[in-house]
């Protein structure tokens, strides 16, 4: 198993000693650097605190470190420091929904009133959706899934409803239409022909009937 190739030293400063360093590993370090995410949060870090006072008292190396210490504990199912990060958020935000309403009353024209209005409202708007993040992580929904067993043919049966197949439709209705199990009704049309023969004019047909 190949050892990963340990990043060059880093100075409080920022600087990097790469002189006894070999080449193909400076490059290889350098690579898997900007490619994760220690360097890029610890640039913008450095970038955002340039002009607050802190960034001069920035070190690197001991940053780098407690960074990947955060990721490594989230990985390990550990979610006390994203929960407090999502809090610490949500705090904030309404901090400066409050402020941005303040900073709104305070203007007797239109445009400044409007203009802070909606930034409060926005960050009011953030705070909700960072305090339903917060809330999913603590109590993550769950989903209840009912399963169904689909057959190839035309018939698909869900757990406990069966479906009827479209054969055996035809056959209950076959069923109700002869009124029987698999029999027709019985044939009473000769009978009633008779009946409906007028009585009265039968005897003409012998009266007047030819010989031939």
């Amino acid at each position: 198993m190949k050892k990963k190739p340990k990043l060059p030293a880093v100075s409080a400063t920022g600087e990097i000693d790469i002189s006894a360093v070999p080449l193909d590993q400076l490059r290889r370090a350098m690579t898997q650097g900007l490619a994760g995410p220690h360097l890029a949060v610890t640039r913008v870090i450095r970038a955002a605190e340039k002009t607050s006072g802190f960034g001069g008292d920035i070190d690197i190396a001991e940053l780098g470190s407690c960074l990947q210490d955060q990721i490594q504990a989230v990985n390990r199912g550990d979610m006390k420091q994203v929960e407090a990060m999502l809090m610490s958020q949500a705090i904030g935000l309404q901090t400066l929904s409050a402020r941005l309403i303040e900073r709104a009353m305070a203007h007797d024209q239109i445009p400044g009133f409007d203009v802070n209005m909606r930034m409060a409202l926005r960050a009011q708007n953030q705070c909700r959706t960072t305090l339903e993040t917060l809330a999913g992580i603590k109590n993550p929904p769950v989903v209840y899934a009912k399963q169904a067993n689909v057959t190839t043919g035309p018939q698909q049966v869900n757990n406990g409803v069966p479906v009827p197949s479209h054969a055996r439709e035809i056959e209950f209705k076959q069923t109700q239409l002869s009124g029987g199990t698999y029999e027709l009704l019985p044939n009473t049309g000769a009978s009633k022909a008779k009946g409906r023969i007028d009585p009265a004019v039968a005897p003409l047909g012998k009266l007047h009937r030819t010989k031939n």
